[in-house]
């Protein structure tokens, strides 16, 4: 669990740098915009229950097992993964859309 734990440190930190790239690309209001849409999701921890079960999906569908942990995070709650991530195309539950190069401000009203 360990493993786990600094794995989930690791991909924060990715996702803060990921922040600051996307805000030195399209400037601070967008990255801010976009920040803020995303702290409308719930955070939920990684039971072992859902850890077990993404296992099991990372076996069956050859899929990374991040991408499993998503995915198995999504089906516990019985939520419906809406996601531009290709490697989720065409899986049951998910919801996949595919990328276009659109800026944020068409996404706000």
């Amino acid at each position: 669990m360990e493993f786990l734990k600094a794995w989930i440190q690791i991909r924060n930190a990715k996702k803060r740098i990921e922040s600051y790239e996307y805000m030195r690309a399209h400037g601070e209001e967008d990255a801010l915009r976009s920040v803020g849409i995303m702290s409308l999701g719930k955070s939920v921890e990684l039971s072992q229950n859902i850890a077990i079960n993404a296992a099991k999906i990372s076996h069956k569908l050859k899929i990374a097992m991040a991408d499993s942990m998503i995915l198995a995070t999504a089906r516990a709650f019985k939520a419906t993964l809406w996601t531009q991530d290709a490697d989720f195309e065409g899986l049951d539950g998910v919801r996949y859309i595919e990328k276009k190069q659109v800026p944020m401000n068409e996404f706000m009203v």
